[in-house]
């Protein structure tokens, strides 16, 4: 079957390495110009680029305003390279009938696995053993109530999506049981190993970890505040790798001072970067780290190839593949399956 011609302009706006942004531009096809702008907070104003592209590619490292997409008369698809999109203006984009696809499964094994590692490294208190060393003094004995292995433990999974799924696949190999709460009932046939589906009510009270796999959006934008981790074990750990907003932050710290929970391992923050001087730096009983959970080299490729695989979709006038739900595909010309 011939290929189609794809023509038009790709905006690529990301705070990437230019070994990364290489690799996304070597892919795009002959007749497609690439024009490349750094991201972050302090982008640059892209109005006028937006006016004139047919794609705009992004990866959530910086808010795309909605004067920018105001003035894209011409876009056809925003494909965001990770998971999330609530650095968009997803309002906006429905209202504008323009598709927005994030980088499905992509990112799931490296954010899984982060979210594993925050969990061991809580649970064994690792940074204040680390500081142990550092300082020349031997282990603290006197501490080891407070260190726990992940063997025989309960997870609690909240959202049972790719990255839930893959979190309950590891830690069953760790000889953990896993509990996990989603909004959508999910069949037993589709659950990996012996995972049973709850209430959140239920996984907050029963779980030894609660690690969060949810997107954000309003009816996440912070689920987990006071009264949630008020029922949560005093032993138990919270573990996000998700968004900083789905946890009311003043709430979270107020449980780890007060020792209403034993600890938490956090990715990701309400504001980013993390202002130094957060009480969360200080408590020996936070794992913090700077939302690199999806920030592997081996991921990269996979998320730009599920990239130029949805523009050539969209230029052929078909859904493109893990879309945000913003919007109704139908409604707007694309060709069903």
């Amino acid at each position: 079957m011939e290929q189609k011609e794809i023509r038009g302009k790709v905006l690529f706006v990301a705070r990437i390495d230019e070994e990364r942004r290489r690799a996304f531009v070597a892919q795009a096809p002959d007749d497609l110009e690439v024009v490349c702008f750094e991201g972050g907070a302090h982008m640059q104003d892209l109005t006028e680029p937006m006016q004139c592209a047919d794609y705009l590619v992004t990866k959530s490292s910086g808010r795309i305003p909605e004067s920018w997409i105001a003035q894209a008369t011409r876009l056809k698809l925003v494909q965001t390279l990770g998971q999330g999109a609530d650095h968009l203006p997803l309002a906006l984009l429905a209202k504008k009938g323009i598709p927005v696809a994030n980088a499905g499964g992509s990112n799931a094994v490296a954010v899984a696995e982060h979210a594993i590692l925050l969990m061991l490294a809580s649970m064994r208190r690792i940074l204040p053993n680390v500081a142990l060393i550092q300082q020349g003094k031997p282990r603290d004995d006197s501490k080891i109530q407070y260190c726990h292995q992940l063997f025989g433990k309960t997870v609690g999974i909240v959202g049972f999506g790719n990255i839930g799924r893959w979190v309950c696949r590891i830690v069953c190999g760790f000889g953990a049981s896993v509990i996990f709460a989603d909004a959508v009932e999910i069949p037993p046939s589709d659950l990996p190993g012996e995972a049973r589906q709850v209430t959140l009510e239920e996984l907050l009270t029963k779980a030894d970890i609660v690690t969060l796999h949810v997107p954000l959006t309003e009816g996440s934008r912070q689920m987990v505040g006071w009264e949630q981790l008020k029922k949560m074990k005093s032993t138990a750990f919270l573990i996000n790798t998700s968004r900083g907003d789905i946890v009311e932050e003043k709430a979270l710290i107020r449980a780890l001072g007060e020792g209403l929970i034993a600890g938490a391992g956090l990715d990701v923050f309400h504001q980013e970067p993390l202002n130094p001087d957060s009480p969360l730096l200080s408590m020996e009983n936070v794992v913090a780290t700077p939302h690199i959970g999806g920030s592997v080299w081996e991921n990269w490729i996979p998320r730009v190839h599920v990239a130029w695989n949805n523009i050539r979709r969209v230029a052929r006038g078909e859904i493109p593949l893990n879309l945000v739900k913003h919007i109704e595909m139908a409604n707007i010309g694309f060709k069903t399956p």
